[in-house]
């Protein structure tokens, strides 16, 4: 399997879209993911536990919605947190996706 591009949404404290493109160069063939600590080097990795089988290993594992987009949404307004996989596997190209909405439902819900 060939890991292509992982895409976080407001998944736990990555707030908006953010992305990371795996290297797929024959000759560099290895990503490197390098952060301070609390930065979401772990949380990166719990996104796959999330997206194929609906399962964290973080503290407060129902947080998975960033607070930062619940905090700004609006009233009744709907906010994704969402995680998309390209790969590659035997030649065929794959998406897994999975996506929980979240709706805020007063001002003071975080």
């Amino acid at each position: 399997m060939e890991l292509k591009r992982l895409e976080v949404q407001n998944f736990r404290q990555f707030y908006g879209t953010q992305e990371v493109s795996f290297s797929l160069e024959k000759s560099n063939n290895v990503t490197v993911i390098h952060g301070d600590n609390g930065s979401g080097k772990t949380t990166l990795l719990n996104a796959f536990l999330w997206l194929f089988y609906n399962e964290l290993t973080l503290p407060q594992p129902d947080k998975i919605v960033t607070e930062r987009a619940l905090d700004e949404a609006s009233v009744n307004s709907r906010v994704p947190a969402r995680v998309k996989l390209e790969f590659k596997d035997q030649g065929r190209q794959y998406t897994a996706e999975r996506t929980q909405v979240f709706q805020k439902q007063s001002q003071t819900d975080l």
